[in-house]
């Protein structure tokens, strides 16, 4: 057997027949390398994923988005990345075009198709013991840290494309901060999907112990137009006592993308988890963004902005968990929708008969730019105990405020313009809770284009 061919395989994976199959599967651990319980793991999601049947519009979660239109078997589950690249200024063009974060970075990793390209941490953080890498490296690397951690948020049985996920996973990403070092810098993950009929199965796995704090910015984009794609993803947060996590999912997938994914916190005592998600692209997006408080004193902030256009649909459901005393919540998503583009916003705060002095509150905020958009939200309360602080929720659904646009178009603005100062005034709220000013920029930009 050639070089060549370990490491791209025999067909299976690129070149040849799409599809999720044994063979495949085989081929994947055989070309990671993987250790022996991580292949034991992927045959076990396999197996359930087997038996896992597919969502359909009859369960209760999914009544609004509709997977019929989904061949999961019509999709590469591998392809390589064109090259490897040495420096930064090494990575293909279009994509360091689409990598426009700017601002200070204490790290960059990039996954162009299925594999690692490119990975960099600055001494400062690397010196300190934090580990900022591949997945598939880290689980040969840190084979035992890994290991104590993979899956615990987010396990192979959480949904159909979970089991899926932890299958076929590629690349990945893992972020390690030991005790107490405060990485005041963001650390960056971008992965760029340009194979045509892609499936990238990607899957973060964030370990921060007691007193540590960081800051990920994690960005999926693609070209339009490349013919279809799919992104199934995990993502594991897992803050230690009194640790500080900060995660933004930045997504600007091509309009002809389809994207699962299941975004899961686990709260210990005194820890800060904040979850941000941008979403921009896409053709049918559905992502789970949960906060489990599991011990006392644990906090979560959930934050989202979303701007579906064309015939975008994009679904979010979020879970505030809280299992233990004196836990917090809060919860802002607002989105702006037009041409016949659809959104869903679904949210519980699930208050347990345990969790006393509770504070939590839960928020969408719905705009309308146009006649044959619509967005559904629905938010809701589960209270097991009288003994809380606060648990409050409340949506809109609405049309750009009239009135606000002739107050800025009387001072000269043309009803476009105009129309861009409120929705960026609409998305400052949730933008003021980014923690870097080049990516709080870079949203401000995309909404712009998309107005």
């Amino acid at each position: 057997m050639t070089q060549e061919t370990q490491r791209h395989g025999t067909g299976l994976l690129a070149g040849g027949a799409p599809g999720f199959t044994p063979d495949a599967l085989a081929e994947l651990s055989r070309r990671t390398g993987d250790p022996t319980w991580v292949a034991e793991r992927r045959q076990a999601a396999w197996a359930r994923f087997g038996q896992i049947p597919m969502p359909t519009r009859t369960d209760e979660s999914w009544r609004r988005t509709d997977l019929s239109a989904l061949d999961l078997q019509g999709y590469l589950p591998f392809a390589p990345a064109p090259a490897r690249a040495a420096t930064v200024a090494d990575l293909p063009a279009d994509l360091l075009t689409a990598l426009d974060l700017g601002g200070p970075r204490g790290g960059l990793m990039v996954q162009h198709n299925s594999e690692p390209v490119y990975e960099a941490l600055d001494q400062t953080w690397s010196s300190k013991g934090v580990i900022f890498t591949s997945l598939e490296r880290a689980v040969r690397e840190h084979s035992d840290l890994v290991a104590r951690h993979f899956g615990t948020a987010v396990p192979a049985d959480y949904w159909k494309f979970s089991a899926l996920n932890e299958a076929f996973w590629s690349g990945g990403v893992f972020l390690y901060v030991p005790r107490n070092v405060v990485v005041d810098v963001p650390l960056v993950s971008w992965l760029w999907a340009g194979e045509p009929n892609l499936a990238t199965v990607g899957r973060v796995l964030i370990v921060a112990e007691e007193g540590s704090q960081v800051f990920l910015v994690d960005q999926y984009a693609s070209p339009e137009g490349r013919g279809g794609g799919l992104h199934l993803g995990a993502v594991e947060i897992l803050p230690g006592p009194g640790a500080q996590v900060t995660y933004l999912a930045l997504q600007e997938w091509g309009h002809d993308t389809w994207d699962l994914t299941a975004q899961r916190a686990l709260g210990r005592r005194d820890s800060t988890a904040t979850l941000i998600n941008a979403g921009f692209g896409g053709k049918v997006v559905r992502v789970n963004e949960e906060a489990i408080l599991e011990e006392q004193g644990a906090s979560a902030f959930l934050y989202g902005v979303y701007f579906p256009d064309g015939a975008q649909h994009l679904d979010f459901h979020t879970l505030q968990d809280h299992r233990a005393p004196h836990t917090t919540s809060n919860l802002l998503f607002k989105g702006a929708l037009r041409d016949q583009a659809k959104a869903v916003y679904e949210g519980l705060v699930q208050v347990r008969k345990e969790a006393k002095g509770t504070d939590a509150n839960q928020t969408n905020r719905n705009i309308l730019l146009s006649r044959t958009s619509k967005a559904d939200s629905l938010p809701m309360l589960q209270i097991e105990t009288a003994d809380i602080q606060r648990c409050s929720h409340g949506a809109t659904v609405g049309q750009v405020d009239e009135n606000q646009l002739f107050y800025l178009m009387a001072r000269g603005l043309p009803r476009e313009e105009a129309t861009e100062v409120l929705i960026e005034g609409f998305f400052q709220e949730v933008a003021d809770h980014i923690p870097e000013e080049a990516v709080r920029e870079h949203v401000r930009q995309v909404v712009a284009r998309k107005l």
